[in-house]
């Protein structure tokens, strides 16, 4: 099992609101299993469970269950296709939702650090 402390910046595109773009975060992995916490894009906490799974060594999709976005639900679906650059960097892409009136649909680019 590792535990592991990162650090991920992001930016939020074909959305209209303003979001946090620094996310803290803390993650328990084993095998393909994935839990942890961050601070996420509306700056609350949220926890996740989920699984991540290797398309190539480098490349990955990580998939689960996350809360902290109570504008849509308690608990939400979450994907992200995920570049492992270095050993201590990734980068990541993210599909978001944004209920600003109406709903739109955007992205979320990121670059991740360990710790």
């Amino acid at each position: 099992m590792d535990i592991i402390l990162a650090l991920a910046l992001t930016t939020h595109v074909n959305l209209n609101s303003e979001f946090n773009e620094f996310h803290p975060h803390f993650r328990i992995q084993h095998n393909s299993f994935i839990a942890g916490s961050f601070a996420n894009s509306l700056e609350v906490p949220s926890v996740y469970v989920g699984m991540t799974s290797n398309i190539t060594q480098r490349l990955s999709v990580e998939y689960g269950a996350t809360t902290g976005y109570n504008d849509i639900q308690q608990v939400v679906p979450f994907g992200r296709l995920v570049y492992q650059t270095t050993d201590h960097t990734q980068v990541f892409l993210a599909p978001a939702v944004e209920n600003d009136r109406r709903v739109n649909h955007g992205l979320i680019l990121g670059i991740e650090v360990f710790f």
